[in-house]
């Protein structure tokens, strides 16, 4: 069980040590989150079962994109999102609520985190959600941080909303 925690999987051509949640063993180089989500190299093709029991994914989750989200967090403390951090984030957000549209029934995690529109990383239910963008004006001056726009990581207001409310 400690070794599921322990960064024990070599990846990066050996300078990176991750641990196996971090890992998918199906997934396009284009699509990892780097430094959070990789590709199982080819290599290792023989270790799959093992990667799998350590916890590693056949194909990445909406628990994994919830964790980048919460390494996010954990990293940047309250800081505004440097532009690499940020582009993991929206890049995980925008996973998430792929995910998200099949169902919520998987997700392991009771607090998650997403961005808001000063590019911070907060608790979901932290963050005001406006889903009519022609009233924005009016409660610009309201007194809660704002959820980021959805269209920043490609999604519509429209799905993004109801798949707000299946979410912690």
């Amino acid at each position: 069980d400690r070794l599921k925690h322990t960064p024990s999987i070599v990846i990066d051509g050996g300078k990176r040590l991750v641990r196996a949640a971090q890992i998918v063993l199906n997934l396009y180089e284009e699509d990892e989150i780097k430094p959070y989500i990789f590709r199982c190299p080819p290599e290792f093709g023989e270790f799959h079962r093992v990667f799998k029991y350590l916890g590693a994914y056949d194909t990445v989750s909406i628990n994994q994109y919830a964790m980048v989200l919460e390494m996010l967090f954990r990293e940047a403390a309250s800081a505004k999102l440097h532009p690499n951090e940020l582009k993991a984030a929206y890049q995980s957000v925008a996973g998430l609520f792929k995910k998200a549209e099949h169902g919520v029934a998987g997700l392991d995690f009771t607090t998650l985190y997403l961005v808001s529109q000063d590019e911070k990383m907060m608790k979901s239910t932290e963050l005001v959600f406006s889903n009519d963008t022609h009233r924005a004006g009016r409660i610009k001056g309201f007194d809660k941080p704002f959820l980021m726009d959805p269209s920043l990581c490609g999604l519509d207001y429209g799905s993004f909303g109801s798949l707000l409310l299946k979410l912690p």
